[in-house]
């Protein structure tokens, strides 16, 4: 949480393939499958902000996406 004391967050998400949790106990021994597409985190393939929307299957796997988000406090004098 932003705070006086902690004006700024980043958060980095991975564009990833992710495991068929459902079909676990179906593959062949050795056999994994994976959801279609990509996602940023195992729930969802999209996401937004202010100024900005990524779909992670429009990049290639491996491609991070830094959110950061700061605080800026006015300055003593302006109080």
């Amino acid at each position: 949480m932003l705070s006086t004391d902690n004006p700024e967050q980043t958060i980095t998400l991975t564009a990833e393939k992710v495991v068929a949790p459902h079909l676990r106990g179906i593959d062949l021994p050795g056999e994994v499958r994976h959801l279609d597409g990509l996602f940023w985190d195992k729930r969802q393939g999209f996401t937004y902000g202010p100024g900005f929307k990524a779909y992670a299957s429009d990049f290639p796997p491996g491609t991070k996406l830094t959110v950061t988000a700061r605080i800026e406090l006015p300055a003593e004098e302006s109080l």
